[in-house]
């Protein structure tokens, strides 16, 4: 058994917004495999956007004036 599984840091977040994609499908709007491109399309974005904003105005040690 491997033990070094951890979840993801929005993994919330991508259970809140699994029934959007998933859902369509159960209704039969979009097939399971749409459905989970679908899923996990957007949840490459959100991660995509968490990792932007995370760097976004941040300077590098090596590049900030000496204080």
């Amino acid at each position: 058994m491997h033990t070094d599984f951890t979840y993801l840091s929005y993994t919330a977040y991508a259970n809140s917004i699994a029934v959007d994609s998933i859902g369509q499908s159960y209704h039969g709007k979009l097939t399971l495999h749409e459905a989970l491109q679908q899923w996990g399309e957007s949840l490459k974005k959100y991660g995509e956007e968490i990792r932007l904003h995370r760097t976004v105005g941040r300077v590098p040690t090596r590049l900030r004036p000496e204080q």
